[in-house]
């Protein structure tokens, strides 16, 4: 009887952990865990709020979020340590810590514990957007074919702005500072005790290309003098694939997690990219939607293509032989959210309560009622800045059109909308850049929960949906990248066959909205452009 292997992917979001157990050769699920992070997204510090832009996190919650849940994993399924052949992790990205040289974090030390810069910089920290302009200036003049690679923009949330920041604004942290490294970096550092960074990672939010490497030491001179040898000094390490193998579990490490030594540790991957593997995606064409706090979108394709205003693209950062390109937008979630906490009325809430329903579910019932246009508003979805195509964090959301008869379901169903204009405009800047889309998969929280928010979404692409079954597809595709590393599968693609999950609901355009939301898209299109032209004025 052929013994059962299993590995495990654990998921770190941006206010919580997931770790799933599974049996790599089927891909059932057999036990799942999360953990909230103690210090959540911090915007303050010993008792002093941080200034604007500014979004950290403590890297003891992620090590909170390996010591609270795969020793469960394994106590619920009474899996065998000795069973347990791999693991493998994804992040949010960029989501920067400046360690020692051994990999200590530098807020671990007493001396650093009250200076902001020696947390982790979030993805969502868009402080260095001074830096990440001064950067694209340079690469404009220095270096176009690898800003062209880049969407043409530089963004706030990448590693070298957020290095340079650092360097600017507290050189003392930036001397002190040994590596400067990517959560999936740091993670598989510490478990691993080998410096190993992923190629996913690097390739979209430092700037590394498999061809040419990181920019070269005159381009960083020419940033900053003190920048010259950043390279080989505090970005070095080896750059592997998200399937190879980082190492294998240090024997403390593996004692601590209840876990064997013999545990492989794959390379890691961004979140996103993680959830395109788990979902079952390894096709051309494919685009693949995250839609959760922010949304994220990644394609697929044998061919390099020049896109303006993407986060940037590599090739075999998530499946051998295939570019993967990456578009977003930085406010999806967390919009519809703040929009709960502080625009309604605790009436809503209180018969969202009666009904045992979230609010959310109680608003999307009362806007699923309404047609398209009826309530005359009209919305930006820029309430974190804009992503893609613009890649401006100093961009801000609009809504036009309230009355004194405006519900909180109208404006709920606006903002929804916003989101979609928002998706549908970066649809076509891949497919006007020559990047075919042939089908569309979606995951995330949204998508999995909220079926009239993906029909509003197929209505207004025009385009079917699949929003997959799978309430962990990122975990799972680092699970699935764990059993490659591993050596249970020789590929990425035999690992997505036996373990992703490709199950889910079609949601299918209704023609009777087509009319509509074509001119309602193109309102939308026209309102972007004067805000953006506004900001242009007022700078």
């Amino acid at each position: 009887m052929k013994r059962e292997l299993y590995t495990i992917g654990v998921d770190f979001g941006t206010l919580s952990g997931r770790a799933i157990l599974v049996n790599a050769q089927t891909g059932e699920i057999a036990a799942v865990r999360e953990k909230n992070y103690p210090h959540s997204v911090m915007t303050e510090l010993c008792g002093q709020s941080l200034p604007a832009g500014w979004a950290l996190q403590d890297p003891s919650d992620y090590l909170t979020v390996l010591d609270e849940t795969i020793p469960s994993l394994l106590r619920e399924s009474s899996v065998l340590p000795e069973a347990v052949v791999g693991i493998g992790f994804d992040a949010t990205s960029c989501t920067m810590l400046p360690t020692t040289e051994d990999g200590m974090p530098l807020c671990c030390q007493e001396k650093y514990r009250a200076h902001p810069h020696a947390y982790g910089k979030l993805w969502k920290h868009h402080a260095a957007q001074p830096q990440a302009n001064l950067l694209e200036s340079l690469a404009e003049k220095e270096a176009p074919l690898l800003l062209a690679r880049y969407g043409g923009k530089v963004s706030a949330q990448w590693m070298l702005p957020k290095i340079l920041q650092i360097l600017e604004e507290a050189p003392e942290i930036y001397r002190s500072a040994g590596l400067f490294l990517e959560t999936v970096d740091w993670l598989t550092l510490q478990l691993t005790g080998q410096l190993t960074r992923s190629s996913c990672s690097a390739g979209f939010k430092a700037l590394w290309n498999p061809k040419e490497g990181y920019p070269p030491p005159s381009f960083l001179k020419k940033l900053d003098g003190r920048m010259e040898h950043l390279i080989s000094e505090k970005l070095r390490g080896g750059i592997a694939s998200p399937w190879e193998q980082a190492g294998t579990l240090r024997p403390q490490w593996a004692e601590r997690l209840g876990l064997s030594s013999k545990t492989s540790v794959a390379a890691g991957i961004i979140d996103a990219h993680a959830g395109v593997l788990g979902s079952g995606s390894t096709s051309s064409g494919m685009l693949f939607l995250v839609i959760g706090t922010s949304s994220c979108h990644i394609l697929l394709s044998p061919e390099e293509k020049y896109v303006p205003g993407i986060c940037g693209s590599c090739r075999d950062s998530i499946l051998p032989g295939l570019y993967a390109y990456e578009a977003g937008q930085s406010c999806v979630g967390d919009m519809l959210e703040w929009f709960i906490q502080n625009n309604v009325p605790t009436r809503y809430t209180e018969q969202a309560k009666a009904q045992k329903i979230s609010t959310h579910q109680l608003l999307s019932q009362q806007a699923a009622k309404l047609h398209p246009g009826e309530s005359g508003l009209l919305a930006l979805d820029w309430w974190n800045g804009q992503r893609t195509p613009l890649v401006d964090s100093r961009l801000s959301g609009a809504m036009l059109g309230m009355t004194l008869r405006t519900t909180p379901a109208e404006q709920y169903r606006a903002l929804l909308e916003a989101t979609a204009y928002g998706t549908r405009w970066i649809l076509e800047v891949f497919e006007q850049a020559g990047i075919k889309i042939r089908e569309i998969t979606a995951c995330g929280g949204i998508a999995r929960k909220n079926p009239f928010a993906m029909q509003l979404y197929a209505d207004i692409l025009q385009r079917p949906i699949r929003a997959t079954a799978s309430e962990q597809a990122s975990a799972l595709g680092a699970a699935i990248l764990a059993a490659v590393s591993a050596g249970v599968y020789q590929t990425p693609e035999d690992a997505v066959n036996h373990m992703a999950c490709r199950e889910g609901t079609v949601y299918r355009p209704d023609p009777g909205t087509q009319t509509a939301y074509q001119s309602l898209y193109q309102k939308y299109r026209m309102l972007a452009a004067f805000c953006q032209e506004q900001l242009r004025i007022s700078s």
